[in-house]
């Protein structure tokens, strides 16, 4: 189509002037060419968005159908060991399975979590919670701090390329602060606020966790230590956080932020989307175009 166009460029001049019908012709071609790759364009950023979504739901459903196993497993691996009076009790509440998991096989591999403070049950789990040990560099707790936060799907329409978010992406406190999570899935998968880098002598792995079934909600608490420090929070579940649930705790100055969160920094690879108003753009240029060749034609006649 370019090439036709240039063609009537090219053979336009009859005795040194151009035909308004042509130029009509050649501006309407590159119009339509336009729109056509606009459209094309919208279509495949629009079935690139479906396609996320779809393949992150099945991610979710497949990493619950696992958690819904290894629980199993779990629960017969416990069927015929004698755990003391309150075994059962503890295990129906959900109450600490750290010891009782020490030295077991969860799901055919050896569990890594036996030094954690870990709180499990089938709504969700808390991963080193601590309300009272404080690092060693701090000498008391400075302030505290307490944040709701939702995840789900449904905050993720203001993020284009975001299929998971979280209902707040950036987290400022004070160094030597108490921090308290209460995480709520609005979604029905499982999802995560995993925050790493605190200090391993305090929190096994370097990291505290929380994590949320389909509906459900877990609350705990970490104590940051005295530097200034940008903390990764994500979602851990495979692909969430390349999909939107990734944010940032910035303890005093912090150390500037990460890349890639969510209404606050800018991505690693930016997207390239078209601005929603791109139709209407390119409209009123073919209008301008139009009443310029009409204007240069009747110029040039005289």
């Amino acid at each position: 189509m370019l090439c036709y166009c240039l063609g009537l460029f090219k053979n336009a001049r009859i005795n040194g002037r151009m035909p308004v019908i042509k130029i009509f012709y050649t501006v309407g071609l590159l119009s339509l060419t336009c729109l056509s790759l606009l459209q094309a364009q919208e279509r495949d950023l629009h079935a690139e968005h479906v396609i996320g979504g779809a393949k992150g739901e099945a991610l979710g459903t497949i990493s619950d159908s696992v958690d819904s196993q290894a629980q199993i497993r779990v629960e017969d691996a416990h069927a015929g060991h004698d755990m003391g009076e309150s075994s059962e009790e503890e295990l129906n509440s959900g109450i600490s399975v750290e010891d009782p998991h020490a030295g077991h096989v969860m799901g055919g591999e050896q569990s890594d979590h036996g030094d954690h403070n870990m709180v499990l049950d089938s709504g969700g789990m808390v991963m080193n919670n601590n309300q009272q040990v404080l690092p060693q560099d701090c000498t008391e707790v400075v302030a505290e701090y307490n944040f709701e936060v939702y995840a789900g799907t449904e905050f993720a329409s203001e993020y284009p390329g975001t299929i998971y978010a979280m209902s707040q992406h950036e987290y400022l406190v004070e160094p030597c602060s108490s921090v308290t999570i209460k995480f709520v899935n609005t979604d029905s998968i499982r999802h995560q606020w995993m925050i790493h880098g605190l200090p391993r002598y305090l929190y096994p792995g370097g990291m505290f966790h929380l994590e949320a079934a389909g509906g459900q909600s877990r609350e705990g608490t970490f104590i940051v230590p005295s530097d200034d420090k940008t903390y990764l929070v994500h979602c851990d579940m495979a692909q969430h956080m390349e999909m939107g649930m990734k944010a940032q705790l910035k303890a005093g100055a912090g150390s500037g932020d990460l890349w890639s969160i969510p209404g606050v920094s800018r991505s690693f690879r930016p997207d390239n989307y078209l601005p929603k108003a791109s139709r209407n753009y390119l409209l009123w240029a073919l209008l301008v175009g139009v009443m310029l060749t009409i204007a240069f034609s009747c110029f040039w006649r005289r």
